[in-house]
């Protein structure tokens, strides 16, 4: 009897193991793991590669095993209108947009190309970027052309290299600019006197060398690496614009992801947001020495009063900004000078 009993004790316990082990996870139960894949031009260790790292870092630490962000940086699956093209077709999750490469669809963008609007301190910048009301009417704008704009960064103050000085509106007179194919950019060196001249990016340096153009706008870390600084000899700290760009989801991933999800996803913008400040000030102080250690080139500083010049005279292409964006650009602009002057 009491052997039997004995028996049915040691059954219900192997039972009762079972159960437990019914009720809870195993051990071993693998969490599925999804991939996200992040697009964007820049070559590694530029200003995106350092932004699309961190996104990384921190939304792979969020979702904790369940998603693995992967970056192809570089142009690696395509530039520009293919890089938006990949990413409606959903061909990438993500991709790191330049302001401008959205010019043609989505004009009202090229707010953020206005000569001197915005600030020279970045942190007056990000607060705008990440939390002004220009910015809102904007992804409202990205999402009625099937993107999901999430977050927006500035990715380097823009600055002049050239052949000669810019310290002065008549230096300017003839001067051949090279620029993207933006209207208003080219409205901007119109603005100056100069002649503007649209040049793909992969032909500047060679377009420079060969003296079909007289100079360029970029940040020190596209002038460092691209190194125009070989065949220009001045560079002109003027911090006359921003170069701004956002992450972009493809609509249809974003809008199947959970509610709490998405919650994740938006709760690493503040830290990315402060980080990319940081980072971007210290590579752009890291490629100045660069190229000051590697060149001859004249480094100057944009004159205070010169500044405030060029700036006068670059009001005008905010009206050519409106003619050609109408009631919705001139909103948006209103409300981006609104947001300049409340987070200054």
């Amino acid at each position: 009897m009491k052997r039997k009993f004995s028996i049915v004790l040691v059954i219900a316990l192997v039972m009762s193991l079972f159960v437990g082990c019914g009720n809870g996870t195993p051990a071993d139960e693998q969490v599925e793991t999804v991939v996200w894949k992040v697009a964007f031009e820049e070559i590694e260790g530029g200003t995106q590669d350092l932004y699309a790292k961190k996104f990384e870092e921190l939304i792979e630490a969020k979702f904790e095993g369940r998603v693995d962000v992967e970056l192809y940086p570089a142009g690696q699956l395509g530039f520009g209108s293919a890089q938006i093209e990949l990413l409606k077709a959903g061909g990438v999750e993500f991709m790191l947009n330049y302001a401008a490469a959205v010019a043609t669809t989505i004009p009202e963008t090229q707010v953020l190309s206005l000569n001197f609007m915005f600030s020279e301190d970045p942190e007056v910048n990000m607060k705008v970027l990440n939390n002004g009301e220009g910015v809102k009417k904007l992804d409202e704008l990205f999402l009625a052309n099937d993107m999901v704009s999430l977050h927006w960064h500035n990715l380097g103050f823009m600055h002049w290299t050239s052949n000669r000085p810019l310290d002065s509106m008549d230096n300017f007179k003839g001067f051949k600019m090279r620029t993207m194919a933006s209207p208003v950019i080219i409205e901007n060196y119109k603005a100056l006197g100069a002649n503007p001249t649209p040049v793909p990016f992969m032909e500047v340096y060679s377009s420079l060398q060969l003296k079909m153009i007289d100079g360029q706008e970029n940040p020190i870390t596209a002038i460092q690496e691209m190194k125009f600084y070989e065949v220009q000899d001045y560079l002109t700290l003027s911090k006359h614009g921003i170069l701004p760009g956002n992450l972009v989801a493809n609509v249809g991933f974003w809008n199947g992801l959970s509610d709490e999800d998405k919650e994740l996803v938006r709760s690493v913008f503040p830290e990315l947001g402060e980080y990319i400040v940081g980072a971007q000030k210290n590579l752009t102080e890291e490629r100045l020495q660069k190229i000051k250690d590697s060149s001859e080139i004249q480094v100057v500083e944009l004159a205070p009063e010169i500044r405030a010049i060029y700036a006068e005279a670059s009001l005008p292409v905010r009206d050519k900004f409106i003619e050609e964006t109408g009631e919705r650009g001139k909103e948006i602009l209103d409300l981006f000078l609104k947001d300049l002057e409340i987070y200054k």
